[in-house]
């Protein structure tokens, strides 16, 4: 299969920033809460080469965060506010949710 760049190799090959915005949408006009994730082709491009990175990491113990206001801040957009913690887990075990609201909470 070949060998696969890591997440932080593909953050680091990225020369230029991308303006990736990711945005919580609250409920509107029975419009359910979700979740916008925004950006040009380059900066879409990025964020599926960041998501596949990770699902082929054999090394990342949880998954792999980025944000405006954390690592990873350069690939975002100046208007961007929310992070994103992308998270590999398998068919059988507990997804990160619980773990990042309990992060939060404490």
């Amino acid at each position: 299969m070949g060998s696969h760049r890591t997440p932080d190799e593909i953050a680091g090959a990225q020369t230029s920033g991308v303006g990736l915005h990711v945005a919580i949408v609250r409920e509107q006009d029975g419009i359910p809460d979700f979740v916008l994730v925004e950006g040009s082709r380059e900066a879409l491009r990025f964020l599926a080469d960041m998501i596949r990175a990770v699902a082929e990491s054999e090394s990342l113990p949880a998954g792999y965060s980025m944000g405006p206001a954390s690592a990873g801040r350069f690939h975002f957009a100046d208007t961007a506010t929310e992070a994103l913690y992308i998270s590999c887990v398998e068919a059988d075990s507990d997804s990160a949710v619980g773990e990042l609201e309990e992060r939060s909470d404490g």
